[in-house]
């Protein structure tokens, strides 16, 4: 442990275990801190720890077409599957529905809504 981890927020520590706690910790309001958590933490538990936290769309589609780590890609399409999921359920729309059909990508969720 280092010396300024005393004086430092926990999702700065020197110990991956202390920032992953600290990410679950988070508000999903946080997403810049979140964003660069999820960009510049060293240990890829922390980095899709703090994707999954995201509720932003527009960064997940970001997070999730990018070419870097893929446990973090995956991360976001799973967020994202999970924002339509729950947004579909609130909408009663019908072209509302179809836009977020079509988003969906997650064929096990696709099942259970068709059944």
């Amino acid at each position: 442990m280092a010396i300024f981890d005393f004086i430092k927020p926990k999702w700065k520590h020197s110990d991956p275990r202390v920032r992953l706690q600290a990410v679950r910790e988070m508000e999903p309001d946080a997403t810049e801190r979140l964003q660069k958590i999820a960009i510049t933490d060293l240990d890829m538990r922390v980095r899709v720890e703090a994707v999954q936290k995201i509720t932003d769309e527009h960064l997940l589609i970001d997070f999730a077409a990018s070419t870097g780590d893929s446990p973090v890609i995956e991360a976001a399409r799973n967020q994202l599957n999970a924002l339509y999921q729950e947004s579909l359920f609130r909408v009663t729309d019908s072209k509302t529905r179809k836009r977020i059909l079509k988003k969906l990508d997650d064929e096990e969720i696709l099942t259970l809504i068709a059944e």
